[in-house]
């Protein structure tokens, strides 16, 4: 085998690194409270779509079916409960 055919023989695996807003809840409560005001300007971005997003979600909630409100509700649960770890 040849090195190239070992490269395309080989599966490729992708890991998504990226954090949940839970977890970005936990990292900016993190950096307030140690005061880290430039880190803080930097996540500004984050708090506005954080914010904004959850008004979306308050006007859509009653228009949620049974099993959409279920998801909301565990995935809501799971992701406050990743802002409670110390």
């Amino acid at each position: 085998m040849t090195s190239a055919n070992a490269t395309t023989d080989q599966a490729e695996v992708a890991y998504d690194m990226t954090p949940t807003w839970g977890e970005v809840g936990l990292l900016m409560y993190r950096l307030a409270i140690s005061k880290e005001v430039k880190a803080l300007e930097a996540g500004k971005s984050e708090f506005q779509k954080a914010f904004a997003g959850m008004e979306v979600l308050n006007q859509l909630l009653r228009t949620l079916t049974p099993e959409q409100r279920s998801l909301y509700e565990r995935v809501f649960a799971e992701e406050l409960a990743k802002q409670d770890r110390r």
